[in-house]
């Protein structure tokens, strides 16, 4: 009882620390955070690439965003690739794109050069195959499920100065119900530790959805092979081996750079997908791997170990209500900062609910993601 008491208590200590640290790294991140560039001919080349299976519904907003993108004539590209999809996406994509020449489309099936020479799948063989296709140094990402300002481009581009190789962004999530709202938080509070970290000159996670480095960088890494046995790692596991390896990365805070989304699916399909994400855990770096270890049996102790103690005994209830109060004090500290910089102040409360289901999720999903592999679209593996 004595080691469930100490664990319980350094760990929340710990857990406190780490509150702090991500709040000084966010300040530290909007700090060097570039202005953009209005001088169109300062602005680099740019390709952005659009991975696409069965986005039959969402394909005419992402294009209508990208076609009224305010960058320069002959700078800015487009590579929609369609990735195996079993419904229209393609047929509706060409029609939409029409004679714009900054877009080009591709058929991921019809190329069986590329197939036959990769062992990647799922999204990496996308992007993998997107980048190696791009013209330009700089590639920016985004999905096809996603909306976006005319002016993103020129706010992801423009941090590539001072020899930054990576730029990380925001992506937020719309919702209609109790639900989504806590899953919109949840998604908060990853882009709250992703930029901490970078500002700190480390690496945790990103958003697929938008983001985008350096072509010379990606080839100098080998690109993604070295993941291919994991079915993400397309983002968050390439941004810590760059980091590592001393790729510059910063986080851009300009409100012209986020990108929205909407979670699809149903609480199977969100938990697939939490299982798919934190599944690659054991790939990361061993410093955010012991943290991960940390926080999973963190997360045990307060959603499990304690309330089963303390309903035969007063004393670990009290126990468990102080844990979960300075818990949510320190969360409601961050979340609030973190709300305001990316214009989310809307989700602070559902604070305490979502603090209660991201430790259900550390715990049941991060346990079963050590067993089950998960899948992306279908695809597993």
């Amino acid at each position: 009882m004595l080691f469930i008491l100490a664990s319980f208590v350094v760990l929340n200590l710990l857990y406190a620390i780490g509150i702090i640290y991500l709040y000084i790294g966010m300040n530290k991140a909007r700090k060097s955070n570039m202005a953009t560039v209005e001088d169109d001919n300062l602005l680099p080349e740019v390709t952005v690439i659009i991975p696409a299976r069965d986005e039959s519904s969402n394909i005419a907003g992402i294009i209508e965003d990208l076609k009224t993108q305010d960058y320069p004539e002959g700078k800015c590209f487009f590579t929609i690739i369609d990735d195996f999809s079993s419904d229209d996406t393609y047929r509706k994509a060409m029609e939409l794109i029409g004679g714009d020449e900054r877009f080009r489309l591709f058929r991921l099936a019809e190329d069986d050069e590329y197939l036959a020479s990769t062992n990647l799948s799922a999204k990496k063989r996308v992007v993998d195959f997107g980048v190696k296709n791009a013209d330009t140094e700089i590639v920016l990402f985004t999905d096809a499920d996603c909306r976006m300002g005319r002016r993103w481009v020129r706010s992801m581009a423009s941090q590539f100065q001072d020899q930054n190789s990576i730029t990380a962004g925001f992506v937020g999530y719309r919702y209609n119900s109790l639900f989504k709202a806590v899953l919109a938080l949840e998604a908060l509070a990853n882009r709250i530790i992703a930029s901490g970290a970078i500002g700190w000159g480390e690496a945790v996670t990103c958003a697929a959805a938008n983001w985008g480095y350096r072509k010379s960088l990606y080839n100098r890494l080998g690109g993604l092979e070295k993941f291919a046995d994991s079915l993400s790692g397309d983002d968050t596991l390439f941004l810590q081996t760059a980091v590592k390896n001393g790729a510059r990365a910063v986080y851009n805070f300009n409100p012209d750079s986020f990108v929205y989304t909407t979670e699809s699916g149903g609480l199977g399909e969100v938990i697939m997908r939490r299982i798919r994400r934190l599944g690659i855990a054991r790939s990361f770096n061993w410093n955010i791997m012991l943290f991960s270890a940390l926080l999973l049996y963190y997360g045990w102790l307060m959603v499990a170990v304690v309330p089963f103690l303390s309903v035969s005994d007063p004393y670990w209830l009290y126990i468990l209500i102080a844990g979960w109060m300075f818990k949510w004090i320190f969360e409601f500290w961050i979340i609030a900062k973190g709300a305001g910089l990316f214009r989310s102040r809307n989700l602070i409360k559902f604070t305490p609910l979502a603090s209660v289901y991201h430790a259900l999720v550390i715990t049941i999903v991060g346990t079963a993601s050590l067993i089950f592999r998960g899948s992306w679209k279908g695809r597993a593996i």
